[in-house]
């Protein structure tokens, strides 16, 4: 994902289409990624007990 924004965002800045190919994650990847990293912090506040990966409202 990382290296595909970079690319796209060279690409922009030099005056040129996006790559071919370049996918962009949407609003339910962004939201998976969050629920993600609450489960994480919220397992590091119990001393890395396991903890239920919460979930969020798909359309």
């Amino acid at each position: 994902i990382y290296n595909e924004a970079a690319e796209a965002i060279i690409a922009h800045r030099d005056g040129k289409p996006a790559p071919e190919g370049v996918i962009y994650p949407g609003i339910e990847e962004g939201l998976a990624g969050v629920a993600f990293v609450t489960a994480c912090v919220e397992s590091s506040k119990r001393g890395g007990a396991w903890v239920k990966f919460g979930s969020y409202n798909k359309r």
